[in-house]
């Protein structure tokens, strides 16, 4: 049982602020602090982590479900909290934490049990510069940036150079990927039923 290995979820895994993020969005919790969010998350850990041959906690291997944590590169607990978007539970994903002197799991983001029983789900990780392109193919990404350079975005320089080469666009390439990751993680990202299209909802701001 994993809690008589790891009786509270700080001595299991890292909580970085911007994976809390994802479950305060989720919980409807947007007012909580990131103390109090972490509280939240030591309950939800706690209550599923006691239960007796628990089908709430999955290890897998890549997309292969193990049977063990030393198996594991990814650790799904479907906590018993209520996602405010769809009703299912929401479910914490954990990866094997990248600093070996902290705890061993690291808290990866949320997602809702009805994303992770979804056939379209896809797992994009949490390193922003990787997320698009672990989302989506795109041949032509250097291309459209051109474009998007040429005939849509502001005319300035987004080279750090002062005379820049038609493709060396590192800053307009900066703001797409990591529009893109901000958008993920805040659940902005709507896609269709088959998985083909989605599209980023605006923020509102008012």
């Amino acid at each position: 049982m994993l809690i008589k290995k790891f009786p509270k979820v700080h001595e299991f895994a890292f909580l970085p602020d911007s994976a809390l993020d994802s479950y305060r969005i989720l919980s409807g919790s947007i007012q909580l602090t990131q103390y109090e969010i972490r509280k939240l998350i030591n309950k939800a850990y706690i209550t599923t982590a006691s239960e007796e041959g628990n089908s709430n906690i999955i290890y897998k291997s890549g997309n292969v479900v193990v049977n063990n944590i030393e198996s594991a590169n990814r650790i799904y607990l479907i906590t018993k909290d209520a996602a405010i978007t769809d009703g299912s539970a929401i479910v914490l994903i954990f990866v094997p934490n990248r600093n070996p002197d902290r705890q061993p799991w690291e808290l990866q983001n949320a997602i809702t049990e009805n994303e992770f029983n979804s056939v379209i789900y896809v797992e994009i990780g949490n390193l922003p510069s990787k997320m698009l392109f672990n989302y989506a193919y795109w041949p032509s990404f250097l291309a459209d940036l051109i474009m998007l350079k040429n005939d849509y975005a502001l005319h300035e320089n987004w080279s750090f150079k002062e005379i820049p080469e038609e493709d060396d666009l590192p800053i307009l390439k900066s703001y797409i990927i990591y529009t893109f990751a901000k958008a993920w993680r805040d659940k902005r990202v709507l896609l269709s039923v088959d998985g083909r299209l989605y599209h980023c909802r605006r923020q509102n701001t008012r």
